[in-house]
């Protein structure tokens, strides 16, 4: 069979001979009289960049980073060349230029049908100009307007153990990772975000880790009367209610109003665990409670004492008790993280000096022997406030124990590694993510040495490491590298969280178990 074969043309321009084609010119005469690049422009296009954060201008004057040379780069600049979509590209890249010429080059290969399926490629340097345009978000950090929306927290106390807590919770959390500043105050701290969604999602973080209260408020910045748009600053209040664990209060007799603690009202309690909910124990029943935010704030607790009250006495003997109504399967469910004991014991200061004790119903009977140092709250004599007393039944006692002495003979004191969201309080002035806690007057002496003893706490609680991301090296390379008693630092919220509440109402001795009920 013959096969047919098309014969050689010659150029009607230049006479060279080629193969047959619609246009019967050949490569060279087709890229002279045809330019597939004459819509786009050479020369003249303009990209911007932000001087301060160095991004790039992008669609609807968003800014992205972007790094010289990039794909992401590239890609913005392309669609700054109009005319493209009338060829195909087959290749782009970057011509280098230097560095501090504010000029960029991008090398373009397109292809696209001239004549009846006749496909002409050719390429085109495209220059790009780059001028400096600040960005939104660095417009409004010059004009003092970084923040759309803050979230206040604050905590009315003379001590921040549960401060302290929350810091550490919001450092192994990365909550505040979207926060544009942070600034520490005297009694708590703020936080500014430049979204009011952001503010918002913080505080019901908070909402779920400490008990507070919130409440909003708006300042309007800025009013555009043509358009109809304000610009406006939330701000969230967030109150901690002012209980810190190892507290003492008196619950009211109205506090189990409706609530199911009508078996603590009137008792002489310790605040055992803040969480998102205050829980509390009656030292000398075992008897438990939670205290929601609402009906905290309904009837606010003020506190008998507080940490900073606490000083230390010597166990001189330590007798379980043994009562009618505590049964072997009652003293079985404790586990043994809370017996009941009458413990006789005398300030460590008064000891060779006087002959006073103090014989004490306390729930610290599984942890305590003769010749260990306790901490407690001495009430002989003191001066309360009338509010804090009212609803009490009966006396206050002389001495409450709240949990067992550290041991800190043996440590060996080094600088320790500090966690801190913010610098120490500076009276409201300052910010940044990053400092350190303390300072050289008084004040940021005690707040340091709170915060030593807070740290201490959590390097002997297991469970509070695990809430907060530690672990026990990490925790003892916070504070210091040296051995001590630990495991006794948390004994008011073992007890709660691991006994069951199945004694009966009348109070009853021994081994009891505990549940949590909500007042």
């Amino acid at each position: 069979m013959a096969t047919a074969h098309l014969g050689a043309i010659l150029c009607c321009l230049c006479g060279k001979s080629i193969q047959p084609n619609s246009a019967a010119l050949c490569g060279e005469c087709l890229r002279a009289e045809v330019d597939i690049t004459e819509n786009i422009q050479e020369k003249g296009l303009k990209v911007y960049q932000c001087r301060k954060c160095l991004r790039w201008q992008g669609k609807n004057d968003h800014y992205v980073p972007c790094q010289l040379e990039s794909l992401e780069l590239l890609a913005l600049c392309l669609k700054r060349i109009p005319g493209l979509s009338k060829a195909d590209i087959v290749d782009a890249a970057f011509v280098w230029t230097e560095p501090h010429s504010m000029r960029i080059k991008v090398k373009l290969t397109l292809k696209r049908d001239v004549l009846n399926g006749v496909m002409l490629q050719q390429e085109k340097v495209v220059e790009f100009v780059v001028q400096w345009r600040q960005c939104s978000d660095c417009n409004r950090e010059f004009t003092n307007q970084t923040w759309k929306a803050v979230v206040q927290v604050r905590q009315r106390v003379d001590h921040k153990r549960t401060f302290f807590y929350l810091e550490q919770l919001i450092l192994a959390a990365n909550a505040q990772h979207r926060a544009v500043d942070i600034r520490s105050l005297k009694d708590g701290m703020d936080f500014f975000f430049a979204e009011r969604a952001h503010a918002l999602q913080f505080a019901d973080w908070l909402a779920g880790v400490v008990p507070q209260r919130s409440t909003k408020s708006k300042k309007l910045v800025s009013v555009d009367n043509h358009s109809n748009i304000s610009n406006e600053q939330l701000s969230l209040r967030v109150d901690i209610v002012p209980l810190c664990k190892g507290d003492l209060v008196v619950v009211p007799a109205g506090g189990g109003k409706g609530g199911g603690a009508a078996h603590l009202a009137g008792c002489v309690s310790l605040v055992a665990n803040v969480t998102s909910v205050v829980q509390l124990l009656d030292p000398t029943t075992l008897r438990s409670a939670e205290l929601t935010p609402d009906r905290f704030w309904r009837s606010p607790l003020t506190p008998l004492a507080s940490a900073s009250s606490l000083i230390e006495f010597t166990v001189l003997d330590v007798e379980p008790v043994r009562g009618a109504g505590v049964t072997a399967a009652t003293a079985a469910a404790a586990g043994g993280a809370c017996v009941l004991a009458e413990a006789e014991v005398a300030r460590s200061a008064d000891l060779g000096a006087n002959d006073d004790t103090f014989t004490v119903t306390t729930h610290l009977g599984h942890l305590l022997q003769a010749g260990d140092t306790v901490m407690g709250y001495d009430l002989r004599g003191a001066n309360f406030n009338d509010a804090a007393l009212v609803g009490l039944r009966g006396d206050l006692p002389d001495v409450v124990l709240v949990r067992k002495a550290r041991n800190r003979e043996g440590r060996r004191h080094h600088k320790r590694r500090v966690r801190s969201l913010a610098p120490a309080a500076d009276g409201g002035e300052g910010g940044g993510k990053k400092g350190g806690r303390g300072g050289d007057d008084a004040g940021g002496d005690a707040e340091a040495a709170q915060y030593e003893d807070f740290m201490r706490e959590v390097e002997e609680d297991e469970e509070m490491m695990q809430q907060l991301g530690m672990t026990a090296a990490s925790a003892a390379n916070a504070a210091d590298d040296g051995d001590g008693e630990g495991g006794d630092g948390d004994e008011l919220a073992a007890g709660v969280q691991a006994i069951a509440l199945d004694a009966a109402d009348d109070g009853g001795g021994g081994t009891a178990a505990l549940s949590s009920e909500a007042l």
